[in-house]
């Protein structure tokens, strides 16, 4: 398991992580001319898997009694 940031992750009771998974709160994100570093909080709810590589971008919401099958990419701001 790979994480970044831990004080930007928020995980809940009984969360099951498999192997090879990456939670991170920031990324850096090309633009035009530059680079942007998006960084926000990751929350897992109650009663959660995630199944093995796996990988959550900055801002992904995993709702309680929530199940994230193997290999799933969950790109910045998603809710599920």
């Amino acid at each position: 398991m790979e994480i970044a940031d831990r004080g930007l992750i928020e995980i809940g009771d009984r969360v099951v992580v498999g192997h090879r998974v990456g939670i991170y709160s920031q990324v850096i994100k090309p633009r035009k001319q530059d680079l942007m570093l998006y960084v926000k909080k990751v929350k897992i709810g109650n009663n959660v898997f995630v199944g093995a590589g796996s990988h959550l971008g900055p801002g992904v919401v995993i709702d309680n009694n929530t199940f994230v099958a193997a290999v799933t990419n969950l790109y910045p701001d998603r809710q599920v």
